[in-house]
Parts: C-alpha cells; sequence; structure tokens
C-alpha cells in the first residue's frame, strides 16, 4: 500500500463518505491477512501487500454493515452486502476464490445462521 497511499486513502475516504460512516479510519498494518475490520475502534486494517485495494475495502466495509448479524462472519447478509458494494462501486462480481467461498458458507452453515441470526 505504500506505492498506493493516496489512491487507497482516496478511495476509502470517498466510499466512507457516501455510506456515512464519517467515524472510520483506514490503517497500514502487516496483519497476516489481507484485511481486518474492527468495529470497537471503528478501524479497518489493511496489510501492507495488497494488490486490489477497493476490492478488499469493500470487502471490510460489508463487515460493518453486517455485523449485528454476524459478528464479523461470512454469512448470507455479508455476502449479500459484499455483492452489492462491488456491483454498485466497481461494476463488478466476486472473485473466484470468493464465489467459492460464499457457496461454502451458505451451505455449510445455513442451518447454524439461520436459527441464530436470520431472526432479526
Amino acid at each position: 500500500m505504500n506505492m498506493l497511499d493516496k489512491k487507497v486513502h482516496h478511495f476509502f475516504n470517498n466510499i466512507k463518505i457516501r455510506l456515512g460512516f464519517y467515524d472510520w479510519q483506514l490503517k497500514e498494518d502487516a496483519v497476516p491477512t489481507e484485511g481486518m475490520c474492527y468495529h470497537n475502534s471503528k478501524t479497518i486494517t489493511i496489510g501492507n501487500k495488497v494488490k486490489d485495494y477497493k476490492y478488499l475495502i469493500l470487502h471490510e466495509i460489508a463487515h460493518i454493515n453486517t455485523c449485528r448479524f454476524c459478528n464479523n462472519a461470512h454469512n448470507p447478509q455479508f455476502w449479500k452486502e459484499f455483492e452489492c458494494l462491488l456491483r454498485k462501486y466497481l461494476k463488478r462480481n466476486l472473485k473466484n476464490k470468493d464465489a467459492k467461498w460464499r457457496d461454502f458458507c451458505l451451505k455449510g452453515f445455513q442451518g447454524y445462521y439461520k436459527k441464530c441470526y436470520q431472526r432479526y
């Protein structure tokens, strides 16, 4: 993210203003995963080797909108939100690896999420 620092922050700030997440911030971090969303500190961190930062930022922003349903998990509400954000802001669909992960989550955890979270 060092080379893209201004572009990354510009994209993030543009999206957070459009969605009304004014008090959220973006930080670069040497996290082992590509990114993380921390609701307590209202911070999204991005690893320093991320290539598709726009895609990742939208992934983490989808967690902001769906945390009340799933405590940052990838449940049906998360995937619906993430796909909507991708179409709206990047005019694209999920990457193949994410589509496979979505399908696994929806099939593998369907009973659990339906029982615990979808009643809200």
